[in-house]
């Protein structure tokens, strides 16, 4: 009997647990957008990812979340050069076109897999030049990346999500957002002849 108590005790405080993370999740003021793979190129060694309209072209995700981010995760399959310069450029395609490049060493802002090659380039918007500016644009949002030691596809962009998007905006333009996702497993339940048993209760807190 104070096996099962225990078992439902637990149960209960995981419950609990999930569901406070997510109702936090719930009241956060922000939220991610994934923005999938490239789908604008420049050249063989600038590539990324445009907002609807850009060049009159149909994209998935609205301007208004480009503009309203506070940063990028740019999810890459290869190691690329560590030494060299990767460039993440805000564009718009304004009259007169307007190209905003900030160059970082690789190694610099590359956190590596940890089993295989690739990894993550995480930037914030304040660190890049006109960062501030793009958020007023009015035309064609795009944000792009250079790697000009080799061509883009030896850096392998796979995909990227904007940071920092205001939930209220994601939910009144229906874009689909990142975040906690909650649920409780029980992997094993077994109870033993001999009276022994063990619970494995599994949560899973992520979803990207």
């Amino acid at each position: 009997m104070k096996k099962v108590v225990a078992i439902v005790l637990v149960l209960i405080m995981t419950l609990a647990l999930s569901t406070a993370a997510l109702a936090e999740e719930q009241k956060s003021a922000t939220t991610g957008v994934a923005l999938g793979a490239p789908n604008i190129s420049s050249s063989d060694q600038v590539a990324g990812w445009a907002g609807d309209g850009h060049n009159d072209t149909a994209a998935p995700i609205p301007q208004a979340i480009f503009w309203a981010a506070t940063g990028i995760s740019i999810r890459i399959s290869k190691d690329g050069d560590p030494e060299a310069t990767v460039g993440i450029i805000l564009t718009s395609d304004k009259v007169g076109g307007w190209w905003a490049q900030t160059d970082f060493v690789l190694k610099d802002v590359l956190k590596p897999n940890e089993n295989g090659a690739g990894g993550v380039i995480s930037i914030p918007f304040s660190k890049l030049k006109d960062g501030a500016a793009f958020a007023t644009s009015t035309n064609g949002a795009a944000i792009q990346v250079g790697y000009w030691s080799d061509g883009i596809a030896d850096l392998g962009l796979v995909s990227a999500t904007l940071s920092g998007v205001p939930r209220a905006l994601a939910e009144e333009l229906d874009v689909p957002t990142t975040g906690v996702t909650t649920f409780i497993a029980i992997a094993a339940l077994a109870v033993a002849a001999s009276g022994t048993g063990a619970v494995v209760v599994s949560r899973k807190l992520k979803k990207q």
